[in-house]
């Protein structure tokens, strides 16, 4: 129902051919607070969470008068795409050692399901048959380790390609609603040092809204939170429900419609009329009209 969606962004005016732009039209790049207000430049209020930096207390001895300024923070969505380089080049680290040395584990069963158990003496009379067979296996455990090992980078190579198309049509749909939103930056910048739990992220990412998601998330930290304490089936179905409410605002089409009339006004005083005039009044009337 139309009740129940989220309309993020303030609508634009959008003016008719040859008409004029309304003035409450915002100025292009003018900031706004929440709820859709313009900020004129010098008067935006001090944000609770980020108060006003204090100006610097004076240097003490010892300190270089050069000293280099502090690096800026890193914005929410380069914090987002380093947590998840990091955690690919995590599992692609473990997955390159993830084959032991001795027969333990899972990679001990997966070798099995290849090549069978290995031999037993007991199923030999003859112990040179026996060592015979224990050297085949050795050879046949050797390969089917190398074709496991060759499956498990395959695979951490196709997941690795996956993400990185997935974070780059991410990127894309935050490039359109940072067009489409105009504080859609300043509201993300300052949630960069929110908490966001590893599969909400991949949720964000992966959705075809991630960009009206990372802005309604950035706005309204207390959902951030809900899902943070989610388990992932849970906060998949609460980021499903948001993604069927999230829409953007429709700009407002001025009319084309032409402006009403103007009356017809003037002096002079009407002419006569024929149809009162007698018949040599009429003659005398139409002959002065040739």
């Amino acid at each position: 129902m139309d009740e129940d969606l989220i309309v993020l962004g303030a609508p634009a005016e959008t003016p008719a051919a040859g008409g004029e732009v309304s003035d409450a039209t915002e100025a292009p790049g003018g900031p706004q607070a929440e709820g859709g207000e313009v900020v004129q430049p010098g008067t935006e209020q001090a944000d609770p969470a980020n108060p006003t930096p204090k100006p610097d207390a004076p240097k003490g001895e010892g300190e270089e008068e050069g000293e280099a300024e502090k690096p800026k923070k890193r914005s929410g969505i380069q914090r987002m795409q380093e947590r998840i380089a990091r955690l690919e080049a995590e599992k692609a680290d473990l997955l390159s050692r993830s084959a032991p040395t001795g027969d333990s584990g899972d990679r001990k069963a997966a070798v099995e399901k290849e090549i069978g158990a290995p031999p037993k003496e007991a199923d030999f009379e003859d112990y040179a048959a026996f060592e015979d067979a224990k050297a085949d296996y050795r050879l046949a455990k050797a390969l089917a380790e190398q074709r496991l090992n060759e499956r498990d980078a395959h695979a951490s190579r196709a997941q690795s390609q996956a993400r990185e198309a997935a974070i780059e049509a991410f990127h894309d749909r935050m490039d359109d609603a940072r067009e489409k939103i105009s504080d859609f930056d300043t509201v993300v910048k300052g949630a960069a040092e929110r908490e966001i739990k590893p599969h909400v992220q991949e949720l964000v990412v992966d959705s075809e809204k991630g960009g009206l998601l990372t802005y309604y998330l950035a706005k309204n930290p207390a959902e951030l939170t809900k899902l943070n304490g989610m388990s992932p089936l849970q906060a998949a179905k609460a980021v499903g429900a948001l993604e069927a409410r999230l829409t953007l605002a429709k700009p407002n089409k001025a009319t084309a419609a032409p402006a009403p009339a103007k009356p017809v006004t003037g002096s002079a005083a009407p002419g006569p009329d024929p149809s009162k005039m007698s018949f040599a009044e009429y003659e005398k009337w139409r002959a002065g009209k040739r």
